[in-house]
């Protein structure tokens, strides 16, 4: 039997850490939605790659290369 659960709070690794101690049981994969910190890190990034296009140091892609990677 497979199960998906989804666990929000401070308590979530608590709880997986006791189910993962149950016999039988096997955690395949923990998936952790980012974190506010992970967005201000990416949107830091990405202001500092607009940063170095605008100074002419970096070359950044068109809109049309980004969907043509998709």
């Amino acid at each position: 039997m497979e199960v998906t659960l989804e666990i929000n709070g401070a308590k979530a690794r608590a709880i997986l850490d006791t189910i993962k101690r149950i016999q039988g049981v096997e955690v395949k994969s923990v998936k952790s939605n980012p974190t506010k910190e992970a967005y201000l890190d990416a949107f830091k990034e990405a202001y500092k790659q607009t940063e170095l296009a605008e100074q002419g140091e970096i070359q950044l892609k068109t809109f049309d290369a980004l969907v043509d990677e998709l």
